[in-house]
């Protein structure tokens, strides 16, 4: 992606940093007055992770007199590490201020009030470790019938809150709150909700270019790019799905039968099994970056548009291209938007300069064409319900068409800049995303990037049937994309804030808080079987050539010690990580004499050394060893011991190590073989390693998941 000199030049750059800290304090300021003493409770940053959170039931409800800052509930946050938070107040009553203080108890970081949502999330970024308070007032007179609960979590791992099953409609948009943010290290380009609505992926595009120094952690760049697929119920990143080389990733989509996971990666479109995230092929043929992707309603045709205007029909049961529309690529104008009709005959395609175009699929014939409007028109969609087209333009209008003709119906007018339109499930509903109307810079695929010195950015919904407005939604940054959950029930939104958010009607009758690790089941970050090096994610040079060397051979990763008196070598794996699990195949190459393998978890180095837990397999013996490193001392766990579940000699093992809260388990071939129990080393990175003489190891079928 070619970013706009918004984000290359250091005084621009500088000057959007000063904004978005004036547009904190301009949004969140208040009286930097000391509170009085209130309810505590005390959150330490462990029990954060895990997606569990910390909560605190507020039933003791206090009044705050707006007048008279001497009353409000406070909430003492003890953090070990610098980190990302996510904070929401669930509460059955309007009308409250959350805000959170230094460790003195005095200076104001940051907060907000919220007079008409009584569920909201409040995030503060990058907090460095030490005390914190959290304090919540409101101006009610008498207190709510049940009690507040206070939910902090980091980002990465925010769940919604419990949320009415039941579509949303007229009657329910005036109760949409924001409900939940999933954190992106990239910006999040495009959404799409899996078909059955367990999962949302997202596009993310790389943020390299803006110069970002940002760290998440306390370490590393924010610098992120790819698929990430999150578990929607469970409110957390479950794959991050790297492998298509570092393109820019503008699109992402769901095949109907929920088969496939599509994304249009530079100028390639990879496809993934969409229940167990293994590569399936990649489709090749066009020559600029592919900017949006729509998949017919039978599941059978993919459609793809690049930013040179270029269109093609792909066949999925064998990867071939289609016949393409006659005159789909002739003017290298960027195509912004693509949708099939619901019976799958027709093909809308919007363009930055040429309107609106409808093709006949079977025949790849023009069908009709809309010329000549005010300006560009961005994004674009059918109706499920109604022969319906809707469109978005730059100029801030919402148009409804009627198709095949392309009548116009009926335009919802409004200032700004429309980026993305989308009909509910139902047809009944039109969301809309808004941007600022000027000072807007350009992508390379011809769309709109954001100036956060504007203001204006608004998420709209609509009655379709009586056009006229139902509410509007506000995010801090104007949001890119949108996407209806299958069942109608959540509204999502991405934007170049880096978060996805979640909207809905949330359900304060029953449980109002997220559900706590002990329900949750472990979810996979990511997986590789490689079979195709140029969407794996692992290294395949090696920084020691004549020492070892690693890389790809027949479908299985590898590495090979050359020199005997080198130390282990290893291939560190992408990520860290606190509570996870590896699971890998490995096979011994040629004599298995004196050869070990070796995986690590909580991997991290020091001035002293490495430290880490580390399991060694000797499959000439059936052997393993389970070790702690630390500030690279070798402690023995588990000590080599004899297990007749390891396959002998050059026979596959699998073998799975976990890391999880205090407890360190070893799985060979299915089978326990090892659980102990130490906290020493908290949180690091996985690798794969071997050991012994003149060896080589051979890797399949890796996976990491949450624990």
């Amino acid at each position: 992606m070619k970013h706009s000199t918004l984000f290359r030049n250091p005084q621009v750059l500088a000057r959007w940093v000063v904004s978005l800290v004036a547009l904190v304090v301009v949004a969140f300021a208040t009286p930097s007055v000391r509170p009085a003493n209130a309810q505590e409770a005390t959150c330490s940053l462990d029990s954060l992770r895990g997606s569990q959170g910390c909560e605190l039931r507020l039933d003791d409800f206090k009044r705050y007199d707006m007048t008279d800052a001497n009353e409000q509930h406070k909430w003492r946050l003890t953090l070990d590490h610098a980190t990302n938070l996510f904070i929401q107040l669930f509460t059955p009553g309007a009308d409250y201020e959350v805000w959170l203080y230094a460790g003195d108890n005095s200076t104001l970081l940051g907060g907000g009030s919220h007079e008409d949502q009584p569920v909201d999330p409040y995030v503060m970024r990058y907090l460095q470790p030490g005390t914190y308070f959290v304090h919540i007032r409101s101006p009610r007179e008498t207190p709510p019938s049940t009690g507040y609960v206070l939910h902090v979590s980091e980002l990465g791992y925010a769940q919604p809150a419990a949320v009415q099953s039941a579509p949303l409609t007229s009657d329910s948009a005036a109760s949409v709150r924001s409900l939940s943010l999933f954190s992106q290290r990239g910006l999040p380009w495009q959404i799409a909700f899996s078909p059955d609505g367990q999962r949302l992926a997202a596009a993310v595009t790389s943020l390299r270019d803006l110069g970002d120094q940002e760290s998440v952690n306390g370490t590393g760049l924010l610098r992120d790019y790819g698929v990430k697929v999150w578990d929607v119920k469970q409110g957390r990143e479950i794959a991050s799905l790297t492998g298509g080389g570092d393109s820019t990733v503008y699109d992402v989509k769901y095949s109907p039968d929920g088969r496939l996971l599509a994304a249009a990666w530079g100028n390639n479109i990879v496809l993934w099994d969409a229940s167990t995230l293994q590569f399936v092929r990649r489709l090749s043929g066009h020559a600029h970056e592919i900017s949006r992707l729509a998949f017919s309603p039978d599941g059978r045709t993919l459609a793809s548009g690049t930013i040179d205007g270029q269109l093609k029909l792909w066949d999925l049961s064998n990867g071939a291209e289609r016949a393409t529309p006659a005159d789909g690529g002739d003017n290298n104008d960027p195509i912004t938007g693509i949708a099939f009709s619901p019976d799958g005959n027709l093909l809308a395609t919007s363009s930055k300069t040429s309107g609106v175009t409808l093709w006949n699929v079977k025949s790849g014939t023009r069908q009709g064409s809309l010329q000549g409007l005010s300006d560009a028109v961005i994004d674009l969609a059918f109706s499920p319900s109604a022969p319906l087209l809707a469109t978005g333009s730059r100029d801030g209008g919402v148009t409804e068409w009627s198709v095949p003709e392309l009548r116009q119906l009926t335009t919802l007018p409004s200032d700004g800049r429309v980026r993305a339109v989308q009909f509910s499930p139902d047809g009944k509903l039109l969301a809309a995303a808004y941007e600022p109307s000027s000072g807007v810079a350009q992508a390379s695929d011809g769309t709109d990037l954001f100036d956060p010195e504007q203001t204006g950015t608004a998420i709209r919904l609509w009655d379709v049937g009586a056009g006229t407005l139902l509410r509007t939604l506000q995010p801090v940054y104007p949001h890119l994309a949108l996407a209806f959950s299958p069942s109608g029930n959540m509204l999502a939104s991405s934007g170049p804030d880096r978060f996805v958010a979640l909207w809905g009607v949330p359900d304060l009758s029953g449980a109002t808080h997220p559900a706590h690790a002990a329900d949750r089941t472990p979810a996979m970050l990511w997986s590789d079987n490689f079979d195709d090096p140029e969407l794996a994610a692992l290294p395949s040079s090696t920084p020691d050539q004549p020492r070892f060397t690693r890389g790809y051979a027949d479908g299985e990763y590898f590495i090979q010690r050359i020199d005997p008196s080198v130390g282990v070598p290893t291939t560190v794996l992408p990520g860290t990580y606190a509570d996870a699990s590896v699971a890998i195949d490995t096979r011994i190459v040629g004599d298995p004499n004196g050869q070990v393998i070796a995986l690590a978890c909580r991997s991290s180095s020091g001035p002293d050394g490495d430290s880490q837990y580390r399991l060694s397999v000797s499959p000439a013996d059936g052997s393993f060893q389970l070790s702690l490193w630390q500030s690279g001392t070798s402690t023995p766990l588990v000590p080599w011991t004899s297990d007749a579940s390891i396959h002998p000699g050059t026979d596959s093992n699998h073998l799975e190590l976990s890391c999880a809260d205090a407890a360190i388990d070893v799985l060979v071939n299915g089978h326990q073989v090892a659980h102990v129990t130490d906290a020493t080393v908290r949180r690091g990175a996985f690798w794969i390693g071997v050991d012994g003489g003149q060896s080589e190891v051979r890797f399949d079928n890796l996976a990491v998941s949450l624990r």
